[in-house]
């Protein structure tokens, strides 16, 4: 019993850490909870798809929909919206007929770029008030949350695609 009450504990204290980390960043930005988007009001789904795209530009829908854990049909209907609103392009494989790849337009490209200038000046406002050590210390405790979040994250597309 021990040990699921130390993963009750850990889980709720991690919980709690991120939420707060989150509202930190929010609040430092004069936000007083997340927007959901800048101008054009893109759902969540949107903005993980765009996010996926950016990793993995000219993906095939198929590999949208395993990436983004949502079903063909769900993904089909955010990647309508954002073709829409002229964010994404459809375009056919020339290798494969059969297959549909999506990337950006000049148009989500620019959106793109623009976002990640903002969100460097945002960044660097809030890391020009730390210690260079500080920053040297943040960097260090996100890159390791970083590889065990992607350890997990990796387990579970192999665990997600064996099965």
């Amino acid at each position: 019993m021990g040990a699921k009450k130390d993963l009750a504990t850990q889980t709720e204290r991690i919980e709690f850490l991120l939420s707060q980390i989150l509202r930190g960043i929010f609040r430092f930005n004069g936000e007083r909870r997340p927007r959901r988007g800048k101008r054009m009001d893109f759902t969540l789904a949107q903005l993980r798809i765009m996010r996926i795209v950016s990793h993995h530009q000219d993906a095939r829908m198929g590999d949208l929909a395993r990436l983004s854990g949502v079903s063909m049909p769900t993904l089909t209907g955010t990647v309508d919206r954002l073709v829409k609103a002229g964010i994404l392009a459809r375009y056919r494989d020339p290798k494969d007929r059969r297959s549909v790849r999506v990337r950006f337009t000049r148009k989500g490209n620019n959106m793109r770029e623009q976002h990640k200038r903002m969100r460097v000046k945002r960044i660097s406002s809030m890391l020009e008030k730390l210690r260079p050590a500080e920053r040297t210390e943040l960097a260090k405790s996100m890159e390791k949350t970083y590889r065990i979040i992607s350890k997990l994250v990796d387990e579970k597309t192999q665990a997600h695609a064996a099965g």
